[in-house]
């Protein structure tokens, strides 16, 4: 005579609905499962009375199920899970915790219920009895043992179905996060930059020790021009930077020294207002001078000039020494530059569009190289970072392009 199917019996109670009785180890009804020993189906014939430990065909999640009894849900975790089908998962979950016993996980817990309560014919978890048959097919199944792993059939994909994912895998774009997109795929030699990086802090550092002591007073003063080129040559190394002359300009000469000074943006109305209070007159060109972090605090000295006749009183090689341009996206601002065209200009200079942060793209900029410098409106907290990203970028525009000038 072969033994009933636990899940088989557990099934058939709850889909006609007449759950089985939990018994105690006398065979007396108890109330919960910690209580009782075992189940009793009284609606089957016989009336079976199996231990509520008794292993069933409904695989736990993750598990082997060749593994043995163990990768398998017993009655009591079956039955438990049908009885607080209606409650919280957090509920469900410390009512197992209580009885020791494994849990259903959530994503699984819905189908398994409607498979005990037969509104489903079949359940992906529930593993083919031993004689072949599928669960509820009126055969004797047996139930799991480590003695006789069930064998898995080997799958066969769909030749229709093998296309499809081919044509949904070509189509796919790797995402990327901010771990993974700092790995490169392919080595790269920075020596070059290491040695360029080395020769640059190796001045700075020495240029307090190497400057020559005076000479001693004579008679007859020296007629060598050196001190005078080596001047003129320390002035003509301080780069420049252009900003846009329109009054609705975020940065103008009101507000940009303070904006690339002391990283705090202040409206330029606001701006104007203030200096006409104190009494300030304006100017065609402002001298900003910048605290180069790493560099023992050192400061860098940079000319903002907002007009080309501004610009033609450092000289005729002031173009040399222009770094950056500033831009609201007008074109008329390049008429008077040494580059009128704003493609060929930006290949000489380090295009900047200003703008607010919530502004839309502007689309007159789409084929000219600049970059955004979106500033917010009222966070005055990102002025700080906003700041430090421009003079990374210029710094790293100057060091490609223009490597001799003192930035």
């Amino acid at each position: 005579m072969t033994s009933p199917d636990p899940l088989l019996l557990l099934r058939s109670a709850l889909s006609a609905g007449t759950p089985p009785t939990i018994l105690s180890s006398t065979s007396e009804p108890v109330p919960t499962l910690r209580q009782g020993a075992s189940l009793s189906f009284p609606s089957s014939p016989d009336h079976p009375h199996l231990p509520k430990t008794t292993p069933t065909r409904f695989l736990k999640v993750g598990a082997d199920a060749s593994a043995g009894p163990a990768s398998f849900h017993t009655l009591e975790e079956l039955f438990l899970a049908w009885v607080l089908r209606d409650a919280g998962m957090a509920e469900y979950i410390r009512r197992s915790k209580e009885e020791g016993m494994s849990f259903i996980p959530h994503i699984e817990r819905k189908a398994m219920v409607d498979y005990l309560e037969g509104k489903t014919d079949s359940h992906p978890r529930v593993v083919e009895d031993q004689e072949g048959g599928a669960p509820g097919d009126g055969t004797a199944p047996t139930a799991p043992s480590a003695a006789a792993p069930t064998k898995k059939r080997a799958y066969v994909p769909n030749a229709a179905d093998k296309e499809v994912v081919k044509r949904i895998r070509a189509n796919e774009i790797e995402l990327r996060d901010r771990n993974t997109v700092l790995r490169g795929i392919k080595d790269i030699n920075f020596t070059a930059v290491q040695q360029l990086a080395a020769t640059r802090i190796g001045k700075v550092r020495n240029a307090p020790s190497s400057r020559a002591p005076a000479p001693a007073p004579t008679t007859v003063a020296p007629k060598s021009p050196e001190p005078l080129r080596g001047a003129k040559k320390a002035k003509n190394l301080t780069p420049i930077i252009i900003i846009s002359s329109s009054p609705t300009s975020l940065i103008t000469m009101h507000n940009v020294k303070r904006f690339l000074s002391d990283a705090i943006f202040e409206p330029s109305s606001l701006a104007r207002e203030r200096a006409l209070a104190s009494h300030e007159s304006a100017e065609d060109m402002i001298t900003v001078y910048r605290a180069k972090e790493g560099f023992d605090d050192r400061r860098t000295k940079w000319h903002v000039v907002d007009s080309v006749e501004a610009l033609g009183k450092f000289g005729p090689d002031a173009w040399d020494r222009v770094v950056c341009v500033m831009t609201t996206g007008q074109a008329w601002q390049f008429k008077q530059y040494k580059w009128t065209e704003p493609k060929e200009l930006f290949r000489h200079v380090k295009g900047i569009h200003v703008q607010w942060a919530n502004d839309p793209p502007n689309a007159k900029i789409r084929d000219w190289a600049v970059t955004d410098l979106r500033i917010e409106r009222e966070k005055r907290h990102t002025d700080k970072s906003l700041v430090a990203g421009f003079w990374r970028m210029l710094d790293g525009w100057i060091a490609a392009h223009k490597p001799w000038l003192n930035a």
